[in-house]
């Protein structure tokens, strides 16, 4: 009797809103052809593979009965494996589902009605095609549309604004100190005594370096505080991490240079 196509639809809808059904298990005997010779022992015992394959079957089958659906799929991909029996296929790709691996699942379904067009379950696979497929599109969607990653940094950026200003004027103070010792050092008058000028030029030598280590750190501070209150753009505390950004501080006796990209 022919369904009309309202009930067919009224089909597709239900199996897809109701999700994977109970499994059916199917391993039929391997249909007889036409020309195909009649056995000559219908009750002769199965192969080696035939036996291997409907044990691995029904192991497959308790699993997935159990709820240890990674187990019956990988027992039904084995007894597939053995048998070749296209109507495993269906089995493996309901494992397949249930452990959330909608590629394969998609894959073996669409394997399966390839070897059986005319399979009772073809409606119901359909179904589910069209629902993985689209939730694997959403899923797609759903990753490329997320958010820059945001950290909450609190006051971090005000006070690395500030405490690396204070720093780096500590660090031009003591380099201009340093610069007026060796000053005075390079101009002193003769008879000077030489232990105190020799004092005096390692005492600035050393504010020199004192200096430069001061201002490099403070600027350093001062730049990555400005920066992350830049990208605090709602004042909430919390930064978006930009793409790419860098900063380049070069320290020298009486001078500093910094150059950044974001």
């Amino acid at each position: 009797m022919r369904r009309s196509p309202l009930s067919c639809a009224l089909t597709t809808v239900l199996m897809v809103s109701i999700g994977p059904v109970p499994m059916v298990a199917r391993a039929q005997a391997a249909p007889q052809t036409s020309d195909a010779p009649p056995a000559s022992n219908p009750s002769a015992a199965p192969s080696d593979d035939e036996r291997v394959a409907r044990e691995l079957f029904e192991q497959g089958r308790e699993a997935y009965t159990e709820g240890r659906f990674e187990d019956a799929r990988e027992l039904f991909e084995r007894s597939y494996e053995r048998s070749g029996r296209p109507e495993l296929l269906y089995n493996i790709a309901q494992a397949a589902e249930r452990t959330r691996d909608d590629e394969h699942a998609l894959e073996t379904y669409r394997a399966f009605l390839e070897a059986l067009p005319d399979a009772p379950e073809r409606d119901f696979v359909e179904a589910r095609i069209v629902f993985l497929s689209e939730r694997q599109r959403d899923r797609a969607a759903a990753a490329s549309a997320q958010p820059s990653p945001r950290f909450d940094l609190g006051p971090a950026p005000v006070a690395l604004l500030a405490g690396g200003g204070a720093i780096a004027v500590g660090g031009a103070a003591l380099l201009a100190v340093a610069l007026r010792g060796r000053n005075q050092v390079e101009g002193a008058s003769e008879g000077s005594s030489y232990a105190r000028v020799r004092r005096r030029g390692e005492r600035a030598r050393g504010l020199g370096y004192a200096g430069q280590v001061a201002l490099g750190l403070g600027v350093v501070a001062a730049v990555t505080g400005a920066v992350l209150f830049a990208l605090d753009g709602d004042g909430d505390g919390a930064v978006t991490a930009p793409a790419s950004a860098r900063v380049t501080v070069g320290v020298g006796l009486g001078h500093v240079s910094v150059s950044g990209s974001f």
